[in-house]
């Protein structure tokens, strides 16, 4: 019998956060203003010497419930290779004074494993103090 397995590859991707959020309710106008953010953030970011990044997907992350109360969600960023990715994320910093925030995307194992965690941190565990009586 042949069996193939589907191992997926990693993709060039960074994960951008603290971007405002559209409010829009139509969908394309949410990703059109998505993408006017991510040109403004990468045209701060790249270098002189750099003359562009191709940008394969941008992708809000998590459900839009909408109206005013919306939490900014994570936005994944795939680029064309690798080395775009690099040159990004070594020009990161820069990104500091104005809040927005931009590491590499995860695989989702390690995603899976940094949720458990962080629910298994705020999860209080309540430890009494054993007295023996004798």
């Amino acid at each position: 019998m042949n069996t193939v397995s589907k191992e997926a590859k990693p993709l060039p991707s960074l994960i951008i956060w603290n971007l405002e959020e559209s409010k829009d309710n139509e969908t394309a106008k949410r990703h059109a203003h998505d993408l006017q953010l991510v040109e403004s953030v990468i045209r701060n970011l790249i270098p002189e010497e750099v003359s562009g990044v191709h940008i394969t997907k941008v992708i809000r992350l998590g459900k839009w419930v909408g109206g005013e109360t919306q939490p900014r969600r994570i936005l994944k960023l795939v680029l064309g290779s690798f080395e775009e990715r690099d040159i990004l994320l070594k020009s990161a910093l820069k990104t500091r004074a104005s809040n927005i925030r931009i590491r590499l995307d995860w695989p989702l194992e390690d995603r899976i494993k940094w949720k458990n965690t962080l629910t298994e941190l705020r999860t209080p565990k309540i430890t009494l103090p054993l007295r023996v009586f004798g």
